[in-house]
């Protein structure tokens, strides 16, 4: 099944490099002729992405953990769980600590410009926002909610 390998980023798609190796070549075999045919290929890339993924975490999971897929018990659930966790709060983390540069004093100059100092920031709330009720910030937050929230369920559920 596909997914083993290495894995590209395709523009914000993750998928299998052999995967891409197929339909690169099928493009210039001139298997793949239409673009409404690249487009399917496309979309079927995007919609069996959880099936490779699977594939990818099933084979690499032996090397990982030291035993096979059918091995794992409650309590290395329980730690993947945990370290699935942290990785995301953390990831998310660096996305919140990144945005709050967006709102720094810095970034900043040339709003107000032509004002007086005091209009500077003013102009700046105005076209920017705030960080705090910044849409993306907002969203970044709900993920991590909701994603420790599952992550106490699952807890629950093996408890």
């Amino acid at each position: 099944p596909a997914g083993h390998g290495q894995w590209l980023d395709l523009a914000g798609m993750f998928a299998p490099q052999a995967e891409v190796d197929r339909l690169c070549s099928d493009l210039e075999q001139g298997r793949i002729s239409t673009l409404p045919d690249l487009e399917a290929r496309i979309e079927a890339l995007a919609r069996d992405y959880y099936d490779m993924e699977w594939t990818w975490v099933a084979h690499n999971f032996r090397a990982w953990a030291g035993k096979t897929i059918d091995q794992i018990t409650a309590a290395d659930v329980l730690a993947l769980t945990d370290r699935w966790q942290k990785s995301v709060v953390a990831l998310d983390q660096m996305l919140l600590d990144d945005a709050r540069k967006e709102f720094s004093l810095s970034s900043s100059t040339g709003f107000g410009a032509d004002g007086r100092p005091d209009t500077r920031s003013e102009d700046f709330r105005q076209v920017r926002g705030e960080f705090q009720s910044d849409d993306f910030v907002r969203m970044v937050r709900q993920h991590i909610t909701e994603k420790s929230a599952l992550a106490d369920k699952m807890r629950a559920k093996l408890s």
